[in-house]
């Protein structure tokens, strides 16, 4: 992700890439104390169910669950 080498770049110290399910994404705090998060666009909410969908359930990336056994 050509943001987190940018990032670096500028002395800001964001993290590892994370693969959140739906998108991955880097998190940094600005001067002030704030968290940003930069993500992409890609692989999107209709990873797990079809677009037509989207929106009439609750859906959990795995492990995300209180239910699911870990």
């Amino acid at each position: 992700m050509r943001w987190r080498t940018l990032l670096q770049n500028k002395e800001y110290y964001p993290t590892e890439i994370r693969d959140r399910n739906y998108f991955k994404a880097v998190y940094f705090h600005e001067q002030g104390g704030i968290l940003f998060e930069i993500a992409t666009d890609s692989p999107g909410f209709s990873v797990d169910e079809a677009v037509a969908e989207l929106g009439n359930k609750l859906m959990l990336p795995s492990g995300w669950s209180q239910n699911e056994k870990n």
